[in-house]
């Protein structure tokens, strides 16, 4: 859940994300350096560790 919040922390605007919805595909093992990517619009993320996807997500703003 750290993850993720991180992740949206990283929002241009994380005080107006009002669903979320995070898929995790392998663990972020620990020490890592991971990467966090986000699509133009801010509405789709996505989280790589050793050149693997390690989680991917979408966000809705509140209007």
């Amino acid at each position: 859940m750290w993850t993720v919040a991180r992740c949206l922390a990283e929002t241009d605007e994380p005080g107006r994300v009002r669903h979320v919805r995070a898929d995790f595909r392998a663990p972020v093992l620990l020490p890592s350096t991971v990467t966090y990517a986000a699509d133009g619009a801010g509405s789709a993320f996505q989280l790589r560790a050793d050149g693997r996807v390690r989680l991917t997500g979408t966000t809705a703003l509140d209007a």
